[in-house]
This record gives structure tokens, C-alpha cells and sequence, in this order.
């Protein structure tokens, strides 16, 4: 997927977003737990994204092959 907006309600969220990079895949997102964790494109270890976080993504499905 990659990251299309990032809500501008927190700036501090925004920056930590603009540091992580756009192209991202979810590894794993159980039902009724707090967090999703996600792969960044570049990134040696996966990340996990509580629900505020997730929340204020808007994604865009792409092929995985650039992740």
C-alpha cells in the first residue's frame, strides 16, 4: 500500500510519518487488539502502528512487489 494522506490533526504524528516513509504492508491486525503492524519499505524491522496512528492513514492498495 502506500500512503496517500496523513490526517493533520497532530503534528507530531505527521512528522513521524514523513520520517517512516510512504510504501508500507500490514503484516498482522488481530481482532480486538490495539495496534497493526505494518512493513515500511527500507525499514530492517516491522512497526507497529497503535490505533490513533492507523487511523489517520489513507492508503491506496498497490502491488506488493514494492514493499
Amino acid at each position: 500500500m502506500v500512503v496517500r494522506r496523513v490526517s493533520d490533526g497532530s503534528a507530531e504524528m505527521l512528522r513521524y510519518f514523513a520520517d517512516h516513509g510512504a510504501w508500507l504492508a500490514v503484516r498482522d491486525r488481530k481482532a480486538f487488539s490495539t495496534g497493526t503492524t505494518v512493513h515500511v519499505n527500507g525499514a530492517t524491522e516491522d512497526l507497529t502502528l497503535g490505533d490513533d496512528a492507523a487511523d489517520a492513514l489513507w492508503v491506496e492498495n498497490k502491488p506488493a512487489s514494492r514493499v
